[in-house]
């Protein structure tokens, strides 16, 4: 078994909010799994994403959790995979948050999102 792992200490600050937490593989073997885990009770749900199996090369998956203010954990999201780990691999651990915005005279968009913290392993 080949094993990446990427770990953050994370801290919510003090205002709660809604957070994405997600994994973003680029050269990935098909069939291999990723997941997220968290040691401390306290978002709702609370930030663990079992084993979830990677469908193509580039994939990206995710949990959104009601983070309370003042949480603060050291997570961690893992690649386990039967293949060796292909040269160009890369595994992304981020948190993000939906960006505040006015509204602009209506319309439908994407939801801007900002990007709170980033772990890249590269191979």
């Amino acid at each position: 078994m080949n094993k990446i792992t990427n770990s953050m200490y994370y801290n919510q600050g003090p205002e709660a909010g809604s957070m994405d937490f997600l994994i973003t593989c680029s050269g990935a073997a098909v069939g291999s799994k990723v997941s997220i885990s968290s040691t401390k009770q306290g978002p709702t749900p609370v930030i663990n994403l079992p084993g979830t199996t990677v469908t193509k090369a580039d994939f990206t998956v995710g949990i959104k959790s009601e983070v309370p203010a003042q949480y603060t954990d050291t997570l961690t999201a893992e690649y386990t995979s039967n293949e060796p780990i292909a040269k160009g691999f890369s595994l992304t651990f981020s948190v993000e948050k939906v960006k505040k915005t006015a509204p602009s005279g209506g319309g439908v968009g994407p939801t801007p999102m900002i990007t709170i913290k980033e772990v890249v392993t590269s191979v």
